[in-house]
């Protein structure tokens, strides 16, 4: 295989998966600056922002960039006569 392709196949789920990992103690800090001091109160805003980051970004964003390049690829190779 070349680089190009493990480039573009391995990578980006690589750097989406660490990015994942990283981002509740991202979030943890961003909580603790809006003020929430008991623990319990942290790790309950930071779930929830979580998982709404997760839903909207991870879930309907490969839903909603997989559909545009579905109809941007329809749009090449099948252009509309007028």
């Amino acid at each position: 295989p070349s680089v190009k392709s493990v480039i573009q196949g391995f990578l980006p789920g690589l750097a989406l998966k660490i990015f994942l990992i990283m981002l509740p103690k991202l979030i943890m800090a961003m909580s603790k600056m809006e003020g929430y001091t008991s623990f319990s109160s942290l790790e309950r805003r930071s779930a929830s922002k979580y998982y709404l980051f997760v839903l909207v970004n991870v879930f309907l964003g490969s839903i909603v960039t997989g559909t545009a390049f579905q109809q941007l690829e329809q749009l090449i190779n099948q252009p509309s006569s007028e």
